[in-house]
């Protein structure tokens, strides 16, 4: 790395208010009690991959640019998907470090470390933590980059990190839902030809417009996230998307619609916008998860009555 992006991967120090910790869910409190009790504890026999990625940690926080890569690469040769392993990062100061290394300018080193981040924050507590470090707001910053693989993978973290009330706000008020919004703005040839028609560049946009929709159905909880969805035009581009042929998307924009429906505005622009028919096409279609979140979608709307009317004719 240069000397630059060397002063940028430090640790960062972050307070978090009391009133930021309120907002968390139960659920999550219970969690994260159990995990710390169970990791503090010096009786508790860790694995040796526990141990393995604290050394790790010690490379990202001191080696240039050839050595940071190599050890996200050997991160990623690690169990990250498991609890342990997780929490390793986070009690060593790994979190503050890759979060570091998405502000430097090396595009190696920022997907590098977002692949690592996409999969550690699947853990409650560990969202949290990137969420208290202010990581939400640098993977919006993301967004502006060029690299397609960039903005698809820091859209897939924010889809994981925005499972509590505080992550969202935080996500809104940094503008990032007009962002991810305009991710789903996907040429109509890529939405309509099989995958394996696509090209190299045509599928990276596909996977831009997919993670752009797995975090506004994370974010879509939020009454606020709904209208913002609505001002940045969101509601013409899902009805755009729900001509796709592609499955995985057809569930996230299904699972946005299912969170949004229960807003009077969205009842009516499933109508102006001409989605009851693909509503009824999708739930039809051989997929079991997609017909689940199509079949949510339309009970949420049922207070329309000229949709109810128009999916029983």
């Amino acid at each position: 790395m240069t000397g630059k992006d060397k002063e940028t991967v430090t640790t960062k120090k972050v307070t978090v208010t009391t009133s930021d910790n309120v907002s968390s869910s139960s659920e999550e409190s219970s969690s994260e009690e159990e995990s710390n009790d169970r990791f503090n504890d010096p009786a508790t026999d860790l694995p040796a991959d526990y141990w393995q990625i604290q050394k790790l940690v010690k490379y990202l926080k001191a080696g240039n640019q050839t050595a940071t890569v190599i050890a996200l690469c050997a991160l990623r040769d690690h169990p990250i998907d498991q609890e342990v392993c997780q929490l390793a990062l986070r009690d060593v100061g790994g979190l503050e470090v890759l979060l570091n290394i998405l502000e430097t300018n090396d595009v190696r080193c920022k997907i590098g470390s977002l692949k690592v981040l996409k999969v550690i924050s699947s853990h409650p507590e560990v969202r949290r933590s990137i969420a208290s470090l202010g990581g939400l707001e640098t993977l919006v910053t993301l967004f502006s980059s060029p690299s397609n693989q960039l903005k698809a993978l820091a859209s897939e973290t924010i889809a994981n990190v925005a499972q509590f009330r505080w992550a969202r706000r935080i996500v809104r008020k940094s503008g990032g839902v007009p962002k991810l919004v305009d991710l789903l703005d996907v040429d109509k040839t890529i939405l309509m030809e099989p995958m394996e028609k696509l090209t190299t560049k045509q599928r990276e946009k596909l996977e831009v417009a997919l993670g752009g929709a797995l975090a506004l159905w994370s974010l879509a909880k939020a009454r606020k996230v709904k209208e913002c969805i609505r001002q940045a035009g969101g509601i013409t581009l899902l009805a755009r998307l729900l001509q796709s042929v592609h499955t995985e998307l057809l569930i996230s924009v299904m699972g946005i619609i299912q969170m949004c429906a229960s807003e009077e505005s969205y009842r009516l622009a499933i109508r102006e916008e001409g989605m009851t028919r693909n509503l009824l096409d999708h739930l039809h279609k051989d997929n079991i998860k997609l017909q689940i979140h199509c079949a949510y979608a339309i009970f949420q709307a049922r207070q329309s009555r000229t949709l109810i009317d128009s999916l029983s004719r």
